[in-house]
């Protein structure tokens, strides 16, 4: 039997959003719903208006425990919300300035229970999602479209043992804007933050100086998609906070950005078998930082594009793998220089440390000039591959420096062009 038990501030919200008298902008809508099969929708055409709660009962000064608690809850199993807000600055929950409400003073929507679904689409301009929290088994769909400034600040979904949870989100400019953000709020863990085994993120932004400040997914066979298509977007920490960052094992991070200018400034992985791909096309993208720790670990980093940069990409444990290729000018910058800069490494470097007996393996293909990179590996049965350049393609005035620690490695380079190639090895 379907149950819709709604608070009296629920009841008077719908009342009002169902007149015409009534419909605009600055509206407000509270929900609790409790039980199996409930479904919620919520249509707010205008300016303003606020699903969760609203700036005034937020600021309101209650005494301990007797807080308004003014969210949007479900609690119970195969519930449904579903939320249209189509004008400008529009709220799904806030972020609270007395903490009395809740611990982390944020307020928003609440899917207590297995197998709900939400989703929302603001579609317009300087809408935000504040929160979204989800427990086993749910999904959660979010569109943001208009010209820019949309922001989701928080999804947390968990899996204590239930079925695997979803999000999607889709930040699409229909305006030619730009400055998107899923992120940036300080006290929450990430941006998305996923626990549990077998979730899925998926993250798309389209437009200019988009932002991704930090995902979070704890547990095994998780998987992050992030596409960012357009200038000047990132996938980066927020007060030192890695922009993408997964513990456990299985897990897989694709991020890919097309465009001019574009950084990905740290992906963290922990755990055993875990995948990070980062492609960039375009010019003047960065890599900052690639780090992985454990065993049976793989990461792969292309730039196809002029004047791109990669700082390092950082290996620990046995059995990794590590493959970067370049099309390009500049990769790498930096200085080496005579014999590779006579092997004190540092700029462009990709780093395997193992643990034990190692058997990590890189492979490094590069085409365009003036191409600087450093490998080094410690541990035994390690094995760089190389080729600078080829039949088809000029590549002039590369370096390459390789350090090897240990027993029973192996490095094989080749470097073609007209120019003056540098290649120093040491094991």
């Amino acid at each position: 039997m379907k149950r819709n038990l709604l608070g009296t501030t629920a009841i008077l919200a719908a009342v009002m959003l169902a007149s015409p008298a009534f419909a605009g902008s600055d509206n407000n809508v509270f929900i609790d719903q409790i039980g199996t099969g409930n479904t919620a929708n919520i249509s707010q055409p205008g300016d303003r208006n606020n699903v969760g709660d609203d700036q005034n009962s937020a600021t309101a000064i209650f005494p301990p425990g007797l807080a308004q608690r003014n969210i949007v809850t479900q609690n119970g199993t195969n519930n449904e919300l579903d939320v249209v807000q189509s004008g400008n600055d529009n709220n799904i929950g806030i972020v609270s300035v007395t903490t009395f409400l809740q611990p982390d003073g944020v307020l928003g929507v609440d899917q207590l229970g297995a197998y709900n679904v939400l989703s929302i689409d603001q579609t317009s301009d300087g809408n935000t999602v504040v929160r979204v929290q989800q427990q086993n088994g749910n999904s959660a769909g979010i569109t943001q479209q208009g010209a820019g400034s949309n922001t989701v600040r928080s999804v947390l979904q968990t899996n204590t043992g239930g079925a695997a949870n979803e999000v999607d989100i889709l930040q699409n400019r229909t305006g030619g804007g730009d400055r998107n953000i899923v992120g940036g709020l300080v006290g929450v863990n990430g941006a998305v933050d996923q626990n549990g085994t077998g979730n899925t993120a998926d993250i798309d932004q389209d437009g200019n100086g988009n932002r991704i400040t930090g995902t979070d997914q704890d547990g095994s066979d998780n998987s992050l998609t992030v596409l960012q298509s357009g200038d000047s977007n990132l996938v980066g920490p927020l007060v030192g906070t890695p922009g993408v960052a997964q513990s456990g094992s299985g897990n897989d991070a694709q991020i890919d950005q097309i465009g001019d200018g574009n950084a990905v400034a740290l992906v963290n992985q922990s755990g055993d078998d875990n995948t990070a791909d980062v492609n960039q096309s375009g010019d003047g993208n960065v890599v900052l930082l690639v780090n992985q720790t454990d065993v049976g670990n793989t990461a792969t980093v292309n730039q196809f594009g002029n004047g791109n940069l990669v700082t390092a990409v950082d290996q620990s444990g046995n059995g990794n793998t590590a493959t970067a290729t370049f099309n390009g000018d500049n990769n790498g910058l930096g200085f080496l220089t005579g014999d590779a800069g006579s092997l004190g490494l540092l700029q462009g470097v990709i780093v395997q440390s193992a643990n034990g007996l190692g058997g990590n393996s890189l492979t490094y293909d590069v085409f365009g000039d003036g191409n600087l990179f450093a490998f080094q590996q410690t541990g035994g049965l390690n094995s760089i591959v190389g080729t600078v350049g080829s039949m088809s393609a000029d590549s002039d005035g590369n370096q390459v420096a390789v350090l090897q620690n240990g027993d029973s490695n192996m490095a094989s380079f080749s470097q073609s062009g007209a120019g003056s190639n540098n290649l120093a090895i040491s094991q």
